[in-house]
């Protein structure tokens, strides 16, 4: 187990918060986790794609988020969804408003840019320049069985992790820049089907779900979490692979931010401003 464990709190607001991977550092103690599931269990969730053991905890994220969601709505925040962002503005050292499919927004206290491998898209809107790149990632998911692993285990030769979700597995790596390209190439697949066979030749095979997604990444790896030039735009991007790792730690230190409070840890090397000149406006 990488890293020391730490306590996380598990009440019913931060229980989904606490589902965090335990060799990240950052993880929750199994008591924690364990209290954490008993909340998700009280709001109704069947546990889909949560696996719980004394050597790794992982999640799917899709559950979690929309556990994560409607618990977020109970506390008076609203989703809005099918709405295309067209255009970000600003007035001075603010961003002013946004142009939507639906029209025009603002009037709001803060922003955040959020929007992975696309929030540099946006950015220059505003006058910003970071150094975010679509870093192209791929995974295969595969029924587990007797002869798959029922911990997440990670292949160093061929850069591919392998994570227990439930009844499936999920074989995940690689990574291909091949600018906003969603496409699910055979190669790059293929050579993910090849590493599992060779490590889990037993294993069901036969016909794995493919996927492929844009993670927004960095030329030093961390994500930039916190302010920017505009006074009201606050960052929480760049992510690359650990975006469902880090989305907790990062959402708590955003919210610190935002609120004028201390966050708990150093935040220094996650802001813009360590990129320089790149970080500025008006380039």
């Amino acid at each position: 187990m990488k890293g020391r464990a730490r306590s996380i709190r598990a009440d019913r607001r931060y229980a989904l918060l606490a589902l965090y991977q335990f060799d990240s550092g950052l993880a929750g103690d199994l008591e924690s986790v364990r209290a954490a599931l008993e909340a998700i269990d009280e709001l109704g969730d069947d546990g889909d794609g949560v696996d719980l053991s004394l050597a790794s905890a992982r999640v799917e994220a899709r559950a979690p988020e929309r556990l994560a969601a409607r618990a977020a709505e109970k506390y008076g925040v609203k989703f809005r969804h099918q709405i295309t962002i067209r255009h970000l503005h600003s007035s001075g050292d603010t961003l002013s408003h946004i142009e939507t499919s639906q029209g025009y927004e603002s009037g709001f206290d803060a922003y955040v840019m959020s929007l992975g491998a696309y929030s540099p898209i946006y950015l220059r809107q505003l006058g910003l320049y970071v150094p975010i790149y679509p870093m192209k990632g791929y995974s295969i998911t595969f029924p587990a069985g007797e002869f798959t692993p029922t911990i997440s285990i990670t292949d160093e030769e061929r850069k591919v992790v392998y994570s227990r979700l439930g009844n499936r597995i999920r074989a995940a790596g690689t990574a291909e820049f091949a600018g906003y390209n969603h496409d699910i190439r055979k190669l790059r697949v293929e050579a993910v089907i090849r590493g599992a066979k060779l490590l889990f030749p037993k294993a069901d095979l036969h016909a794995p779900e493919e996927w492929a997604c844009l993670r927004p990444s960095t030329p030093d790896g961390p994500p930039m979490v916190g302010a920017t030039p505009l006074k009201n735009l606050y960052m929480n991007t760049g992510h690359g692979t650990l975006g469902w790792t880090m989305s907790a730690g990062s959402g708590r230190v955003l919210a610190d931010l935002v609120t004028g409070r201390r966050p708990d840890i150093q935040i220094e090397g996650l802001s813009m401003a360590r990129y320089g000149q790149h970080g500025a406006a008006g380039m």
